[in-house]
């Protein structure tokens, strides 16, 4: 959305067995590192561009975001992934991205 370059068609590259990844982009394209915003507006994007509210469900951007993400990249599934979801859903810890004046 940041540079206008339009919307991936997820549902229908999920339809045809396309493994799709989603991650976090550099400041040129986002002015951020926030997974969970981009788990948000991933899918937003699709529910409004479909104007359909169950095209894509919360458990699949939680899949792109680690386990499909994982796979899209060749990296083998296990501890790692199973990690990375422990922190993505664990609301005591700070967004990723999120830095304090002062901190290293």
């Amino acid at each position: 959305m940041y540079l206008a370059s339009g919307c991936a068609p997820i549902p229908e590259m999920l339809r045809t067995g396309v493994t799709v990844g989603l991650a976090c982009d550099g400041p040129a394209s986002s002015n951020n590192h926030n997974i969970i915003q981009a788990m948000k507006f991933a899918a937003l994007q699709q529910k409004g561009v479909h104007q359909d509210a169950t095209i894509i469900t919360a458990e699949k951007v939680m899949e792109l975001a680690t386990i499909d993400g994982a796979r899209a990249v060749g990296l083998r599934l296990g501890a790692a992934v199973d990690h990375a979801v422990e922190v993505a859903v664990d609301r005591d810890r700070e967004p990723v991205g999120t830095y304090r004046a002062g901190e290293p």
